[in-house]
């Protein structure tokens, strides 16, 4: 099995970080290929335009866009994977503007006519992923006023995986430097055996 984990977080050494270094930890020990991008590192990814050239062509194909940009490379890793980790955190409400970008241009998965007001997804949902925000607000709290993890699970359903679970990670600004706490071990190691290992 490969996942491939993708990273919204601008930051090195965040808590995003943290946590996919914990779950490269995890699959290392499970003999599972698993591979983490930053998208901070990916100097060349374009805007989507949204001129939908990409998106007429109704196959299940992936559509074609008019970039030839890092996204390119990325791509490329997506289809290699058997299941995802994807991860932002949460800034200002949503996701990271890095991770937008990254999700927009996932509508090279899509199928939008023009005389269709909605994309449809080209990929059936074969694969499995894991969805991880955190927030400076709490868990509770941040589940109900952000929306990154809605926009995680776009780009799940996007790259044709099956969201199997989702984490909100909350109160993750009260220390500058920032770990995990025994507790969010052990709710990464519960989800990661339950889509992964089982």
């Amino acid at each position: 099995m490969k996942i491939l984990a993708i990273n919204g977080s601008y930051r090195k050494n965040s808590f995003s970080d943290l946590t996919l270094d914990y779950i490269h930890t995890i699959s290392n020990k499970n003999s599972i290929d698993f591979e983490i991008l930053h998208l901070r590192d990916f100097k060349n990814i374009n805007f989507c335009i949204k001129c939908r050239k990409c998106t007429q062509l109704k196959s299940e194909k992936r559509g074609k866009c008019i970039f030839n940009d890092d996204m390119n490379k990325i791509i490329q890793k997506i289809e290699k994977s058997d299941g995802y980790i994807l991860i932002s955190p949460t800034n200002f409400y949503t996701i990271t503007a890095i991770f937008k970008r990254f999700l927009e241009r996932l509508v090279v998965y899509t199928n939008w006519s023009f005389d269709n007001k909605a994309p449809d997804y080209k990929l059936k949902a074969t694969k499995k992923s894991i969805c991880i925000t955190s927030s400076a607000m709490p868990s509770l709290i941040g589940k109900t006023f952000t929306t990154s993890l809605k926009y995680l699970k776009y780009s799940s359903r996007c790259m044709g995986a099956r969201i199997e679970d989702t984490l909100f990670f909350g109160d993750k600004t009260k220390k500058h430097v920032q770990s995990l706490n025994s507790k969010e071990i052990k709710m990464l190691d519960k989800s990661f055996k339950k889509v992964f290992l089982s």
